[in-house]
């Protein structure tokens, strides 16, 4: 069983409209060796590599690390002011 944490931020795309941007964060909560999974839907560039450092820092080292299609699909200078917790 997973556990869900949504982080999201409005973003727009080159038509102006409006798109979600969102952090996913799996948590697994019944066995102890299935590692926590962040996935970052509908980035571009390196804003997703941006918006995930903090939970990648919170949580320790990273075990692995996969880029998808949309981190090489167009690079976009990425300005993110994310904070976590209160």
């Amino acid at each position: 069983m997973l556990d869900t944490l949504d982080y999201v931020t409005k973003g727009r795309d080159l038509m102006g409209k409006t798109k979600s941007e969102i952090i996913e964060v799996l948590i697994p909560v019944d066995d102890p060796d299935v590692p926590i999974s962040i996935d970052a839907l509908n980035f571009e560039g390196d804003a997703c590599s941006l918006a995930t450092a903090e939970f990648e820092k919170a949580l320790g080292k990273v075990e692995s690390k996969k880029l998808k299609p949309e981190f090489r699909k167009k690079k976009v200078k990425a300005k993110r002011n994310i904070q976590l917790g209160n």
